[in-house]
């Protein structure tokens, strides 16, 4: 429970207070492969119909992870109606265990009666504080939580307020090492349908699936001298996507390298000749991977082993 409160916590502090600022003007093995920006992996206008204009990003830290906080400025439209703000909050972690441990974390959370209604009660108390005493919150309901797949579920609130009813949708997604959570606040007195907040939370988790989509910017290269006894070693190239792990699979190819067969077990970066690859040529193959895609790539081959 210790742990569910406290990644709770971080989303009502996060994003509680950008509502309530528009609430008042509105009324496995890391690799060395650069991760995606977290402004790349949050929502831009263009995943809206129309409207949608970037208020603020702000940053903050959790437990040395870092959090971008993206508030839309009201106007915004998914369907036909404009919404009051739309707030997109993206953690990155160091890997994917704990983005997904997280993210379980706030299933059991929100899959209790009590716990959901906790989570929305300290939106509200963020809501009025953030108001400097101008709004007042009467009385909070929400439902139950709706799994959209198995990486992203919608939570639905609406607050009664002295200047009515304020409607709001929170989608989780988690992908790869990413857990971004989206708050989709409608106009008082207005809806925000389900289907609305679905398109939302797909919008996201595209951004989040094309930033972690695997692909080599620069094929790998070996060094080291293609003699029996000389260790060879790979250099695993560029990449984009941000693999977490990398697999190697050698071979032996004829001298222009277009007819290739795998080494038997050579499956490690580095590779040393032997009396079977005498008068052939060797390359690597690398394969980048992470929770969302892996992609292999090759390196050129070798001169012959003598």
């Amino acid at each position: 429970m210790a742990g569910q409160l406290r990644r709770a916590a971080v989303l009502v502090a996060a994003a509680g207070c950008a509502l309530a600022l528009a609430g008042v003007a509105a009324g496995s093995r890391q690799s060395s492969a650069p991760l995606p920006s977290l402004t790349s992996l949050a929502l831009a206008p263009a995943d809206f119909r129309s409207g949608a204009t970037v208020a603020n990003d702000s940053t903050m830290n959790d437990r040395g992870q870092p959090v971008l906080v993206r508030r839309f400025a009201a106007g915004a439209r998914i369907a036909s109606l404009p919404l009051l703000t739309v707030v997109d909050e993206v953690e990155l972690y160091r890997d994917a265990g704990a983005s997904a441990h997280d993210y379980v974390l706030m299933q059991n959370l929100l899959g209790s009666r009590s716990g959901r209604l906790s989570f929305a009660k300290a939106f509200a108390h963020q809501l009025v504080s953030g108001s400097k005493g101008t709004l007042k919150v009467t009385r909070t309901a929400v439902g139950s939580p709706v799994d959209l797949d198995t990486d992203s579920l919608r939570l639905a609130v609406t607050f009664e307020t002295n200047r009515g009813r304020l409607p709001m949708a929170i989608d989780l997604v988690v992908v790869d090492r990413v857990l971004a959570a989206v708050f989709v606040v409608g106009r008082y007195g207005q809806k925000v349908t389900g289907s609305d907040a679905a398109r939302v939370a797909a919008a996201s988790e595209a951004r989040l699936t094309a930033g972690f989509t695997v692909s080599a910017a620069q094929a790998p290269t070996v060094s080291g001298q293609p003699q029996q006894g000389q260790t060879l070693t790979v250099d695993e190239g560029s990449w984009l996507g941000a693999p977490s792990s990398f697999s190697y699979a050698w071979a032996r190819c004829d001298t222009t390298g277009s007819t290739c067969a795998p080494v038997a077990g050579a499956t490690d970066k580095t590779y040393t000749p032997t009396a079977a690859d005498s008068g052939f040529a060797l390359r690597v193959t690398v394969t980048g991977s992470n929770a969302v895609s892996s992609q292999p790539a090759s390196s050129a081959p070798t001169a012959a082993v003598p």
